[in-house]
């Protein structure tokens, strides 16, 4: 958010490219509702990694595991990317137990 006003606009491509925004273990919240931890990185497209999705949009545990990948969501008429990130614990979720 702070590109060109703070922060070099190249610099701060960089240090995306490098580490990405959303490192694996990140609990994070898609656009849909559905809350997830990022599993892997993009290496194209590091605002859009691989989420094991854990809870749907009501908030509510899903059966089994799913992992999406958000290049191809982002990529299909759904649209879904990450809009938040959440603390470890966040709705009773813990990435360590994931172990990534």
């Amino acid at each position: 958010r702070r590109r060109d006003m703070e922060f070099e606009s190249a610099l701060v491509e960089e240090f995306i490219q490098a580490i990405g925004i959303y490192p694996t273990g990140t609990l994070v919240e898609l656009s849909d509702g559905r809350i997830g931890v990022v599993v892997e990185q993009n290496r194209r497209r590091r605002l859009q990694p691989k989420v094991m999705v854990l809870l749907d949009a009501a908030k509510a545990p899903l059966p089994g595991t799913q992992t999406i990948d958000l290049m191809i969501e982002s990529a299909s008429d759904a649209d879904v990317h990450v809009v938040n990130c959440l603390e470890p614990g966040a709705h009773g979720l813990d990435p360590d137990e994931f172990f990534l």
